[in-house]
């Protein structure tokens, strides 16, 4: 992990600690604030198999407040 998060700096630590929890629990917690950089982890280490539920998840909670953040991963 912490290789890892060396040779990608830009990456929020708590969005990773988060995608490790989820091989233990089974669950992903996706919030406004994290739903972006979830993504773009995701797409990072080509997990494929958690991108749709992140997508329906960006498409239903897309709002005037996020959708810059959350556009370019949209379309």
């Amino acid at each position: 992990l912490e290789q890892f998060l060396s040779l990608h700096k830009n990456i929020d630590r708590s969005v990773v600690q988060e995608l490790s929890d989820i091989f233990h629990t089974g669950k992903l917690e996706i919030s406004p604030s994290n739903v972006c950089s979830i993504y773009s982890v995701l797409k990072l280490l080509q997990i494929s198999s958690l991108l749709p539920d992140i997508e329906e998840y960006m498409k239903e909670n897309v709002c005037p407040e996020n959708v810059l953040d959350m556009f370019e991963y949209i379309i």
